[in-house]
């Protein structure tokens, strides 16, 4: 499925594709914040478009997030009987664990809720 070309897929396999979890792996390193920050460094991806010009001070490991999953089905972390369906979590250069952050819905469909709620609050007529 990984080296499957979109374009070619039939819609079944397409759904299927991105009702999988899959993971991408990015390198990440130690940044120097230049003083834009309150610290003095930083750790990033190398391959963000914010990073991706810039020299890092040091290589530290890899970072695993999850891009496709089915927030019904999937169950990739469990806290106290909540079900987390995406991860991102990294590793240092020796492969020990750093960290491990858990969501229970993506950016994008956190952001669309809230315009939605947004706008249904903004856009109801005043009586």
């Amino acid at each position: 499925m990984l080296a499957s070309d979109v374009k070619e897929m039939d819609k079944k396999a397409l759904k299927e594709a991105f009702e999988t979890a899959m993971f991408k792996k990015d390198t990440i390193a130690i940044f120097d914040s230049e003083g834009s920050l309150p610290t003095p460094f930083y750790l990033e991806s190398t391959s963000g478009w914010e990073t991706k010009k810039l020299k890092p001070e040091k290589y530290y490991g890899y970072r695993y997030t999850t891009v496709s999953y089915n927030e019904d089905k999937d169950t990739l972390a469990m806290l106290n009987g909540v079900a987390f369906p995406a991860l991102a979590m990294a590793e240092n250069k020796d492969g020990k664990f750093a960290y491990l952050y858990a969501t229970k819905t993506s950016k994008i469909k956190l952001i669309t809720r809230v315009f939605r709620i947004f706008y249904k609050k903004h856009t109801q007529p005043s009586t």
